[in-house]
Protein backbone atom coordinates (compact mmCIF):
# COMPACT_ATOMS: atom_id res chain seq x y z
CA UNK A 1 0.00 0.00 0.00
CA UNK A 2 1.50 3.89 -1.09
CA UNK A 3 0.85 5.96 1.77
CA UNK A 4 1.92 10.27 1.99
CA UNK A 5 2.58 11.70 5.52
CA UNK A 6 0.54 14.84 4.83
CA UNK A 7 2.18 16.32 8.57
CA UNK A 8 5.80 15.75 9.04
CA UNK A 9 8.79 18.12 10.28
CA UNK A 10 11.45 16.65 7.72
CA UNK A 11 14.62 18.32 9.40
CA UNK A 12 13.94 16.03 12.40
CA UNK A 13 13.85 12.87 10.62
CA UNK A 14 17.31 11.04 9.99
CA UNK A 15 18.02 8.84 6.97
CA UNK A 16 17.36 5.34 8.46
CA UNK A 17 13.71 6.90 9.78
CA UNK A 18 13.48 8.29 6.07
CA UNK A 19 14.59 4.57 5.08
CA UNK A 20 12.26 3.09 6.92
CA UNK A 21 9.11 4.80 6.28
CA UNK A 22 9.67 4.27 2.42
CA UNK A 23 9.87 0.14 3.24
CA UNK A 24 6.82 0.68 5.58
CA UNK A 25 5.01 2.45 1.78
CA UNK A 26 5.12 6.50 2.22
CA UNK A 27 5.95 7.42 -0.89
CA UNK A 28 5.42 11.19 -0.06
CA UNK A 29 5.04 13.94 2.67
CA UNK A 30 4.55 17.56 2.97
CA UNK A 31 6.40 18.99 5.98
CA UNK A 32 5.06 21.81 7.52
CA UNK A 33 6.26 24.95 8.60
CA UNK A 34 8.20 25.24 11.92
CA UNK A 35 12.11 26.29 13.48
CA UNK A 36 13.13 24.38 15.99
CA UNK A 37 14.25 27.35 18.10
CA UNK A 38 15.87 27.35 21.37
CA UNK A 39 16.02 30.65 22.72
CA UNK A 40 17.44 32.39 19.72
CA UNK A 41 16.28 35.30 17.77
CA UNK A 42 14.02 34.13 14.79
CA UNK A 43 14.23 36.55 11.73
CA UNK A 44 11.76 36.80 8.32
CA UNK A 45 15.55 35.63 7.55
CA UNK A 46 15.15 32.99 9.49
CA UNK A 47 12.21 31.44 8.01
CA UNK A 48 13.02 32.13 4.38
CA UNK A 49 16.27 30.46 5.21
CA UNK A 50 13.90 27.29 6.29
CA UNK A 51 11.52 27.76 2.99
CA UNK A 52 14.42 27.12 0.95
CA UNK A 53 15.65 23.87 2.85
CA UNK A 54 12.37 22.62 3.07
CA UNK A 55 11.68 23.23 -0.95
CA UNK A 56 15.38 22.82 -2.18
CA UNK A 57 17.45 20.68 -0.10
CA UNK A 58 14.67 18.14 1.56
CA UNK A 59 12.91 16.79 -1.90
CA UNK A 60 16.66 16.16 -2.71
CA UNK A 61 17.43 14.13 0.20
CA UNK A 62 14.32 11.91 0.83
CA UNK A 63 14.46 11.43 -3.03
CA UNK A 64 17.48 9.36 -2.20
CA UNK A 65 14.84 6.88 0.12
CA UNK A 66 12.35 7.12 -2.72
CA UNK A 67 10.11 9.91 -0.90
CA UNK A 68 8.61 12.94 -2.91
CA UNK A 69 8.82 15.98 -0.80
CA UNK A 70 6.85 18.53 -0.55
CA UNK A 71 6.29 21.81 1.91
CA UNK A 72 4.07 24.03 3.48
CA UNK A 73 5.03 27.63 4.04
CA UNK A 74 3.47 29.94 6.61
CA UNK A 75 4.07 31.42 9.91
CA UNK A 76 4.32 28.53 12.78
CA UNK A 77 3.23 29.99 16.35
CA UNK A 78 5.95 28.42 18.06
CA UNK A 79 8.25 30.18 15.88
CA UNK A 80 7.45 33.99 15.00
CA UNK A 81 9.82 36.11 13.79
CA UNK A 82 10.06 39.79 14.97
CA UNK A 83 9.57 41.05 11.74
CA UNK A 84 6.73 38.56 10.76
CA UNK A 85 4.88 41.16 8.49
CA UNK A 86 8.08 40.54 6.16
CA UNK A 87 6.93 36.70 6.15
CA UNK A 88 3.41 37.48 5.07
CA UNK A 89 4.50 39.74 2.54
CA UNK A 90 6.30 36.89 0.91
CA UNK A 91 3.77 33.93 1.03
CA UNK A 92 2.15 34.71 -1.85
CA UNK A 93 5.49 34.42 -3.96
CA UNK A 94 6.56 30.94 -2.07
CA UNK A 95 3.09 29.34 -2.42
CA UNK A 96 4.32 29.48 -6.50
CA UNK A 97 7.12 27.51 -5.90
CA UNK A 98 6.62 24.18 -7.30
CA UNK A 99 7.33 22.14 -3.86
CA UNK A 100 4.80 24.15 -2.04
CA UNK A 101 1.24 22.81 -1.67
CA UNK A 102 -0.15 24.42 1.34
CA UNK A 103 -0.11 27.18 4.09
CA UNK A 104 0.73 25.26 7.18
CA UNK A 105 1.05 24.78 9.92
CA UNK A 106 -0.70 27.40 11.30
CA UNK A 107 -2.92 28.53 13.86
CA UNK A 108 -2.66 29.60 17.81
CA UNK A 109 -0.99 28.83 21.01
CA UNK A 110 -1.51 29.97 24.29
CA UNK A 111 2.19 28.79 25.24
CA UNK A 112 4.43 30.55 22.43
CA UNK A 113 7.70 31.59 23.73
CA UNK A 114 8.11 33.47 20.52
CA UNK A 115 5.15 35.26 20.59
CA UNK A 116 2.83 34.99 23.95
CA UNK A 117 0.46 37.84 22.55
CA UNK A 118 -2.86 36.11 21.45
CA UNK A 119 -3.97 39.05 19.72
CA UNK A 120 -0.73 39.30 17.11
CA UNK A 121 -1.06 35.57 17.02
CA UNK A 122 -4.40 35.83 15.98
CA UNK A 123 -3.47 38.82 13.30
CA UNK A 124 -1.00 36.69 11.80
CA UNK A 125 -3.27 33.56 11.58
CA UNK A 126 -6.25 35.71 9.83
CA UNK A 127 -3.89 36.84 7.58
CA UNK A 128 -2.43 33.47 6.49
CA UNK A 129 -6.03 32.23 6.13
CA UNK A 130 -6.70 35.29 3.47
CA UNK A 131 -3.63 34.79 1.61
CA UNK A 132 -4.72 31.19 1.37
CA UNK A 133 -8.28 31.82 0.21
CA UNK A 134 -6.86 34.52 -2.75
CA UNK A 135 -4.39 32.06 -3.71
CA UNK A 136 -6.90 28.85 -3.16
CA UNK A 137 -4.42 26.54 -1.53
CA UNK A 138 -5.09 24.51 1.82
CA UNK A 139 -4.30 25.31 5.23
CA UNK A 140 -2.91 22.82 7.70
CA UNK A 141 -4.02 24.47 11.31
CA UNK A 142 -2.29 23.60 14.40
CA UNK A 143 -4.07 22.67 17.63
CA UNK A 144 -2.36 23.32 21.10
CA UNK A 145 -1.46 20.08 22.57
CA UNK A 146 -3.49 21.07 25.67
CA UNK A 147 -7.27 21.45 25.28
CA UNK A 148 -7.74 20.59 21.72
CA UNK A 149 -11.39 20.31 21.96
CA UNK A 150 -11.52 24.09 23.11
CA UNK A 151 -9.21 25.11 19.88
CA UNK A 152 -11.04 23.22 17.57
CA UNK A 153 -14.15 24.80 18.22
CA UNK A 154 -12.65 28.12 18.39
CA UNK A 155 -11.47 27.50 14.70
CA UNK A 156 -14.95 26.25 13.47
CA UNK A 157 -16.94 29.25 14.94
CA UNK A 158 -14.32 31.63 12.93
CA UNK A 159 -14.79 29.71 10.25
CA UNK A 160 -18.47 30.33 10.24
CA UNK A 161 -18.53 33.62 11.39
CA UNK A 162 -16.37 34.41 8.09
CA UNK A 163 -18.46 32.97 5.94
Amino acid sequence: MEMIDPHLHIESRNRDELALMSLAGIKAVVTQVYYPHMGVTITANTIFDYYERATKFEPARTKMELIEAYAGVGISMVSVPTDWEKVIEALPRYLKEERVVCIGEIGLEPNSQTCPDLAIQEEIFKAQLEIAKDHNVPVVIHTPFLEKEKWIEKYASRRCQAR
